[in-house]
C-alpha cells in the first residue's frame, strides 16, 4: 500500500508529540508505563486548543503506536485497551452548509471557466453536492473505479476495507466526463494535482478543502460564506435535504449517505424536526410579555 508524503508528516507530527509526552513524565515519582495512554488521553482532554476530531487523532496514532509496541513485547499489556476515543458533540452541525448555501456554490462552480482546473472542480462539487462523498472519498477515487454507462462508481468509505458500488446522479456523470476529457484522464487518481510539487498524485483531503476554503481564493470567500463552514458542510446539507425528500426514512437515508449507525442520522433528523417547529415554539409563549422595568427590580431575587 502506497502512503501519501503528507499522511507521513501528520503521522510523525503526532507520534512525536505523544512521545515528547512520554519522555516529559516517565521520570515522575509516580510513573507508571500501565498509564500512559490513559494520561494522554487526559493530557488531550483538558486542551481547549484542538477540536474533538484533532484529539481523537493524535489519539488514535498513540493507540497504534502502544499497541505495536505490546505485539512485539516491549510493553507486556495492551495499554490502550478499554480507552475509547472523544465523543463528539453537535458542535460540528453549526458547519453544515444551508441549502441556500449549497446551491449558490454549485451555480457559482458551473459558471466557471470549463479549462482544466475548471473542469476538475465541477466534478469534485457534483460529488460533493449531489452525492454527499466526503473529502477522503473523494481523494482515493482512481479512473478504475469509474462505472458510467451503469451511473455507478466504486467509493471506499470511512473505516471500509473494499470498495463498494455507489449509485450517481445523471448530473455528476456528465460532470466526471466533461473532467475526464478536458484533462485527458484515461488511468491512475481521478483528481490529481496541477501544482509542481505534487504533479499527477492524487489531490489530498487539505488540497480539495482549500477549493473553497483558502481565505483568499476559495470559493467560500468568493460568495461571502463563513469562514467557520467547512467542506464537510456539503455532507451535512446531502443528509439533511435526503431525510427531507425521503420524509425522515432513516433507512433509505442511510443507503445513499453511507453512515453505519441509524443514531448518527438521527441527530440530523432531530435537528431538522426542532428547525421545522420553532415557529409553533416561539407561537407557544408569544403572548407572555416581560416588562423590562420589573426584571431589573427583581434581578437579584
Amino acid at each position: 500500500m502506497t502512503i501519501r508524503e503528507s499522511t507521513k508528516v501528520d503521522y510523525l507530527k503526532r507520534i512525536v508529540h505523544f512521545t515528547k509526552y512520554w519522555e516529559q513524565i516517565r521520570f515522575e515519582s509516580n510513573y507508571n508505563a500501565n498509564d500512559i495512554f490513559i494520561r494522554y488521553w487526559k493530557l488531550l482532554e483538558r486542551s481547549n486548543r484542538m477540536s474533538v476530531s484533532t484529539k481523537n487523532k493524535y489519539l488514535s496514532v498513540a493507540r497504534a503506536f502502544l499497541k505495536e509496541l505490546h505485539r512485539r513485547s516491549y510493553l507486556p499489556v495492551d495499554v490502550t485497551s478499554g480507552v475509547k476515543s472523544f465523543a463528539g458533540s453537535l458542535g460540528h452541525k453549526k458547519d453544515g452548509l444551508t441549502l441556500t448555501e449549497a446551491s449558490s456554490i454549485l451555480q457559482h462552480v458551473l459558471t466557471m471557466d470549463n479549462d482544466r482546473p475548471g473542469a476538475r472542480l465541477k466534478a469534485i462539487t457534483g460529488l460533493l453536492f449531489f452525492q454527499g462523498l466526503r473529502q477522503i472519498e473523494i481523494s482515493r477515487l482512481h479512473f478504475q473505479d469509474l462505472r458510467l454507462p451503469e451511473q455507478k462508481i466504486m467509493v471506499k468509505g470511512k473505516g471500509q476495507h473494499d470498495k463498494v458500488p455507489l449509485h450517481i446522479q445523471p448530473q455528476v456523470v456528465s460532470l466526471i466526463q466533461n473532467h475526464l476529457t478536458i484533462n485527458k484522464i484515461a488511468s491512475g487518481p481521478l483528481f490529481f494535482s496541477f501544482s509542481n510539487r505534487g504533479k499527477g498524485q492524487a489531490m489530498s483531503t487539505r488540497s480539495i478543502a482549500r477549493l473553497f476554503t483558502d481565505p483568499k481564493t476559495g470559493i467560500f470567500k468568493i460568495l461571502g460564506i463563513s469562514k467557520h463552514k467547512s467542506v464537510h458542510g456539503f455532507r451535512h446539507f446531502f443528509t439533511t435535504h435526503l431525510l427531507e425528500q425521503f420524509k425522515g426514512d432513516i433507512v433509505k437515508v442511510m443507503a445513499h449517505t453511507r453512515h453505519k449507525k441509524p443514531e448518527t442520522v438521527m441527530i440530523y433528523f432531530d435537528e431538522l424536526k426542532q428547525e421545522k417547529s420553532l415557529p409553533e415554539f416561539y407561537d407557544a409563549f408569544k403572548g407572555f410579555q416581560v416588562d423590562e422595568g420589573d426584571a431589573h427590580q427583581n434581578k437579584d431575587l
